[in-house]
């Protein structure tokens, strides 16, 4: 657990300024705890003002409701700490499909949520692409099959389904080796009984999804004993390979999938395209300059795209820009993150994990420490 030591100056508005003892601030918690047992001051009663008595030893929840009671009054050395201590930070999403759920992790986590979609997700239905998709499964001309999203997967199958049977589609794909980006479509194929040979490891980029098939191709070639020739080199070769894509084109997959020698079959499933009300975005792009939030968070690198379209409609993207870049920007992963360097923005804070509640606790939890330092860029 990381625990930081903090000396506390005075009681404020108590009439007292003697210094009292040093205290523990708990990272994990968001608690201050008394660092020595046999602490020299106590409320009087909890809830209201605190003033100094007799020396008393706090204990267990007597120590934790003294410190919430007392938080308004004290005065830190560390001044990062008591802003957050006293205020909520104010922290911006662009998270779209769970925006519910991201809200309710900000304010769990101590903060003052804003959420501002930034994107839908439009399915296509039954398309052409799908239908060679089906057509090549029933043939036996794929060899491996890649789902990249969960939303993809069921997108997928409920797209089929409205010209052939589901379970028929869940048979053939079992003729063929699977390896899923990520939890989501690994889950949903576990619902339907389905095979998965492999999962990507963390943070679920493409080069984790390349990994993964070259070492389903490899044990698959292990065990059917064949040469793998000059394998080095092209270790996929013939190797026929269905993707199912996720918003837009996995461009840089399928390059590095082709120069290790495989076929490509891209499966486009839905496109992302600007929400139909893109009023609380640009509520949200003037609240920013005008310095109204402390935290912003991107899960997904879309959301930076068609924030900036948006903005740039608006007339307001140079200066939406400059004022971001004051606040801490906190990207879910590598790929948002990459997307958010190019397009002029620093990344303050990553996860190891790349999930909603990794990106909310750690950034708020890192933040009154870095946004000094952010708001001087």
């Amino acid at each position: 657990m990381a625990v930081k030591r903090f000396n506390l100056l005075s009681l404020r508005d108590t009439g007292c300024k003697q210094p009292v003892p040093p205290v523990k601030y708990r990272s994990d918690s968001k608690c201050v705890i008394p660092a020595q047992a046999g602490t020299q001051f106590f409320p009087s009663a909890l809830g209201s003002r605190p003033r100094l008595r007799e020396p008393r030893t706090l204990r267990g929840n007597d120590q934790i409701r003294f410190f919430i009671t007392c938080l308004p009054h004290l005065i830190f050395h560390d001044q990062s700490l008591r802003v957050s201590m006293t205020k909520s930070l104010r922290v911006l999403s662009f998270e779209s499909r769970k925006g519910d759920e991201m809200r309710s992790l900000i304010e769990r986590s101590g903060g003052a949520a804003t959420i501002a979609p930034a994107m839908k997700e439009v399915t296509l239905g039954m398309t052409a692409e799908i239908q060679t998709f089906h057509d090549r499964l029933r043939e036996g001309s794929l060899d491996l099959l890649i789902f990249l999203t969960g939303v993809g997967t069921e997108a997928l199958a409920t797209a089929i389904e409205t010209e052939h049977s589901r379970d028929e589609l869940l048979e053939l794909m079992q003729r063929c080796r699977i390896v899923v980006r990520g939890p989501k479509p690994f889950a949903i194929l576990r619902n339907w009984n389905v095979r998965v040979d492999a999962r990507a490891a963390e943070p679920n980029t493409w080069h984790e999804v390349v990994q993964s098939v070259l070492e389903v191709v490899a044990a698959e070639s292990s065990t059917a004993g064949q040469d793998q020739g000059d394998a080095s080199e092209q270790p996929l070769s013939g190797c026929r390979i269905a993707v199912q894509e996720y918003g837009q084109p996995a461009s840089e997959l399928y390059s590095e999938l082709e120069k290790l020698g495989a076929e490509i079959l891209p499966v486009p499933i839905y496109k992302w395209a600007l929400p139909d009300d893109t009023s609380p975005v640009e509520a949200s792009i003037e609240a920013t300059i005008q310095g109204e939030f402390d935290v912003v968070l991107f899960t997904t690198a879309q959301h930076m795209v068609h924030v900036l379209e948006i903005a740039d409609r608006m007339g307001r993207k140079d200066e939406w820009l400059a004022a971001a870049r004051r606040c801490l920007i906190a990207s879910i992963g590598p790929t948002a993150s990459e997307r958010i360097v190019e397009c002029g923005l620093p990344v303050d804070f990553q996860p190891e994990h790349p999930h909603m509640g990794h990106l909310v606790r750690g950034s708020l939890e890192v933040a009154p420490g870095l946004l000094e330092s952010c708001r001087a860029r």
